[in-house]
């Protein structure tokens, strides 16, 4: 898998759809597309956890809660500044299921509520790769697009998807990873001597966190 997509990367005559679509084919999950959001009452209790945890945590403690049966339809989780924990899902119906539930998260049991007005993996041989991680991505980030930014810049992007998936299932961590052809950085992500700590793409701010590097502050 990893060699088809290193060729297909590396052909300058292969343009944009036909290397997405290799790595769709080369994704071990179906990616669901998140359409709604419910909230839990979890206040700052979760703050210390990553998102993983949360996650994990989410699908390990309701296997069997009354509510189990949608949690196929889980999507990613987030946790804004000071706040409960938001729960992205692919169904309207799924939203509409939680309202009122509860839910155990890390030995803890939570509420969810109405929401406040206003508010992987590819195989081994992708390991010796250079990559980033986009943090805090929203469930309409436009993947397909920064792909093709990237080629234009010539960097060489060679498979992408979210860090991590709960196994079996289309839940995910907010955090998308991107691996790149070589096994150094590419030229074209190094600003300033430093390796590229920032995104700014269609208008919303990322960070963003490079193999082996800490981003500057």
């Amino acid at each position: 898998m990893v060699q088809k997509l290193l060729a297909l990367a590396q052909d300058e005559t292969c343009d944009d759809d036909s290397l997405l679509r290799a790595i769709a084919e080369a994704t071990p999950y179906k990616q669901k597309v998140g359409t709604a959001t419910f909230w839990v009452e979890t206040g700052t209790s979760l703050a210390s956890f990553k998102y993983d945890q949360i996650i994990a945590a989410i699908f390990e403690a309701n296997q069997d809660a009354d509510w189990a049966c949608h949690l196929d339809n889980f999507v990613m989780v987030k946790q804004p500044r000071g706040g409960d924990l938001v729960v992205t899902v692919a169904e309207e119906a799924t939203k509409l299921a939680m309202i009122g539930q509860p839910m155990r998260i890390l030995d803890t049991s939570y509420s969810v509520i109405t929401p406040p007005t206003g508010a992987g993996g590819a195989s081994r041989g992708l390991d010796i790769r250079f990559y980033v991680d986009i943090t805090n991505i929203r469930y309409n980030f436009d993947s397909v697009e920064l792909m093709k930014t990237l080629r234009r810049l010539k960097t060489l992007p060679l498979f992408q998807g979210f860090r991590s998936t709960i196994a079996g299932t289309s839940c995910h961590t907010n955090a998308w990873r991107i691996y790149f052809c070589t096994e150094d950085i590419p030229t074209n992500l190094i600003i300033n001597n430093h390796p590229v700590d920032q995104l700014r793409f269609q208008g919303v701010t990322y960070a963003v966190y490079a193999k082996l590097y800490t981003p500057s502050r």
